[in-house]
């Protein structure tokens, strides 16, 4: 843990007095592979980091967005539902009473007789 601290500053120092960083790929025997340096500089780093974090945001923005949506969407199909379902419970509770009541009057058509 402490090597790890201890080489990111020794990192951060080292970008800090070149203000860049080294693109090229590994060297081959203490040679070059290419003779073209290219370097990012900090102000381009920054700038790139500071894309990608605003990309990051918009579409964080844009997810909170649909899913307020789809929670709305979701929570109105839920309240039709509750309220076809208590639609059915009154005509079930009507169903079940016409046919006692059907009961009923035939019980009372056999004691008749």
């Amino acid at each position: 843990m402490k090597l790890k601290v201890l080489l990111f500053h020794v990192l951060l120092f080292l970008i800090q007095n070149m203000h860049g960083f080294l693109l090229n790929g590994p060297t081959n025997g203490g040679k070059q592979t290419t003779g073209n340096t290219q370097f990012l500089t900090n102000t381009e780093f920054l700038q790139a980091k500071q894309v990608l974090k605003q990309d990051t945001d918009d579409l964080r923005h844009d997810m909170d967005k649909t899913f307020a949506l789809m929670t709305s969407q979701l929570k109105s199909k839920f309240d039709l539902l509750e309220i076809k379902l208590a639609e059915v419970d009154k005509r079930n509770e009507t169903s079940n009473g016409c046919v006692s009541m059907e009961k009923y009057l035939a019980l009372e058509r056999s004691k008749r007789k």
